[in-house]
């Protein structure tokens, strides 16, 4: 298996070496505004469901049974806003959401935006799974296979940029389906009565209070509002040749988004009804996914199985990586300097590495993907939502309003979740300062 899984690395690092050639940032961006809808669709799932939906899905609802719906409903919601928006979206000339915030508030919000963009493009919690899947299928330390898989994902993103990033979401998509669709017929037959042996309240999804009320508001803002502020969401519908029915897409993609969780569900439950079993306990529920699929599979469809889960976590990880560090040399080096584009490309590859080092960083710390997406994903939430909403929903904020917005949400955040002085959680502290701050500076001349 660790051969195969190898040869699937090398396969990825081949690709991101062909598709190298760029002269341009824009070209490195957006893989020349040329990707098809199939593409789209395929990097767009891709993207969002990544380590987080797929583990730490199986992970909640193993912990809350039908509960974990309150972390899946919502970001269909937050999909059907995109759709309701995507005509908004399509009309801007722009080539990253930082650059189409700053066609309506100008270029300091662009440079801030971007700066804030950097923190919802740090990958910790994708490195963490792939190097708890590694390490249970070849148990070298967690940390060696972090440290692989980060090199892997960094130096094929750097290089190919979007075609790379988008080419292979093809090719990671095809086999995380198949990988996917392989375990539930198994699971099912292992335990058919699962559904008989988890307790009571894991069938009702309003069981756990311990969830209320502040844990499912929290998640269900973050999945709610994170569609509309993907960075590499507009990445790729900016990408995309202008035929294309990005509408049609989303559709698409919240089709799969359904099915996968349906899997993802069943798992967990299935999981809980035999945790004694299959030997999965607080310490390692987090990968109970994994668990489950790799004791229950045949051998040679275990590869297969692993392979899908490898390729959703490092196909949620480039993109993220991707939009960071490209949107920071287009919008922050671009607008501070007169730098030519080949070396905005070369800034673009320089970033994206500092990027992914940061990021295992932060997994070698954090340890536990879902507390690490949550802290990233509350500090990007805080600061940007205000002055994305006041756009696609056409209500007017002035440049300053919608700067100091980004600041102050972003900022409060981050502190009110160091010091937490105060049982609130920092992303309801940092959108009421992000609010006031746009509602203060509004009124302003």
């Amino acid at each position: 298996m660790l051969a195969i899984i190898a040869g699937y690395f090398i396969l990825l690092l081949v690709m991101g070496f062909y598709t190298r050639k760029t002269k341009t940032l824009s070209e490195f961006m957006l893989a020349g505004k040329n990707l098809s809808f199939w593409v789209l669709v395929a990097s767009i799932a891709t993207t969002f469901y990544g380590a987080t939906a797929i583990l730490g899905g199986a992970e909640l609802s193993f912990y809350f049974g039908l509960g974990a719906l309150w972390f899946m409903i919502p970001f269909y919601l937050g999909n059907i806003l995109v759709f309701y928006f995507i005509g908004r979206i399509e009309k801007s000339q722009a080539e990253t959401l930082p650059d189409f915030l700053g066609q309506f508030y100008g270029s300091k919000t662009v440079v801030a935006s971007a700066l804030l963009l950097s923190f919802l493009c740090l990958v910790p919690g994708s490195i963490i799974a792939a190097g708890k899947i590694m390490h249970f299928i070849q148990p070298v330390s967690p940390e060696f296979w972090m440290t692989a898989v980060t090199a892997v994902i960094t130096v094929y993103t750097l290089l190919g940029g979007m075609r790379a990033v988008s080419y292979s979401d093809v090719l990671q998509f095809v086999i995380m389906i198949a990988g996917l669709l392989i375990l539930l017929p198994f699971a099912l037959q292992y335990s058919p009565d699962f559904i008989n042996q988890i307790p009571a309240e894991s069938k009702n999804p309003f069981s756990y209070s311990s969830m209320f009320p502040q844990n499912a508001l929290r998640w269900a803002i973050l999945l709610l509002f994170l569609p509309i502020t993907s960075a590499p969401l507009y990445q790729r519908f900016f990408a995309t040749q202008p035929k294309v029915n990005r509408k049609k897409a989303i559709v698409y993609t919240i089709l799969f988004y359904m099915i996968v969780d349906v899997i993802v569900l069943t798992s967990g439950l299935i999981a809980q009804a035999n945790a004694e079993t299959l030997g999965i306990s607080e310490e390692n529920a987090d990968i109970a996914f994994i668990i489950l699929g790799l004791t229950i599979l045949p051998a040679p469809i275990k590869i297969l199985f692993s392979l899908g889960m490898l390729a959703a976590i490092m196909s949620t990880a480039d993109s993220w990586l991707h939009a960071g560090g490209s949107s920071l040399a287009h919008d922050v080096l671009r607008k501070l300097s007169k730098t030519s584009e080949e070396k905005l490309v070369v800034a673009s590859r320089i970033l994206i590495l500092a990027l992914g080092l940061v990021s295992l960083a932060l997994a070698l710390y954090f340890n536990d993907f879902l507390t690490a997406l949550t802290f990233l994903l509350t500090v990007w939430i805080s600061g940007i939502l205000v002055p994305t909403l006041a756009i696609l929903s056409n209500k007017k904020i002035t440049e300053k309003s919608a700067f100091y917005a980004i600041i102050a949400g972003g900022l409060s955040s981050i502190i009110w979740g160091l010091i937490n002085p105060l049982p609130i959680d920092p992303l309801f502290v940092g959108l009421a300062f992000s609010f006031s701050a746009a509602l203060l500076f509004n009124r302003q001349p």
